[in-house]
């Protein structure tokens, strides 16, 4: 198996999601998270080689602005020989849960991390059940996360 198979992303699009938004989760895997900080302050993640799964869930929507495009995205990192994890509040910074708003909303979009919530994560062999809710600073449509995955 050459080296580009073993860093794709595995991507699932969700049937149930907020709002008339479309869903998506991916792994990626041997992958790290970090939060950098841009010249202007604000965050946003970067994705860089590892040893570890990174999971990204992105909650997407038109609207009817001229620059319409709308995204809620949520990115953790999960070791990758963790089985189980319950994390909760400052905690979630283990994992460096991380959640972004991305849209043409001033003073209301970005990156941030997330310091309330909490995190139930059972890995069984390839399958992972994650049960995540959060709230941040931001407005957000996506504040619970029930999913079953299969890592790659």
């Amino acid at each position: 198996m050459g080296q580009n198979a073993q860093n794709e992303a595995h991507s699932l699009t969700l049937d149930h999601c907020p709002d008339g938004g479309s869903c998506k989760i991916s792994v990626i895997k041997n992958k790290e998270l970090h939060l950098k900080t841009d010249e202007f302050g604000m965050n946003y993640p970067e994705i860089i080689e590892g040893e570890n799964y990174i999971f990204e869930y992105i909650f997407s929507k038109n609207t009817d602005y001229a620059d319409g495009n709308y995204k809620e995205i949520v990115l953790f990192e999960l070791p990758k020989n963790e089985i189980s994890l319950l994390l909760q509040d400052e905690n979630l910074q283990k994992v460096n849960l991380l959640y972004g708003r991305l849209c043409y909303c001033k003073g209301e979009s970005g990156y941030e991390k997330v310091l309330r919530g909490k995190l139930d994560l059972k890995r069984n062999n390839s399958e992972v059940i994650i049960k995540l809710e959060f709230n941040t600073d931001l407005p957000q449509v996506i504040k619970t996360i029930e999913e079953v995955i299969i890592l790659p």
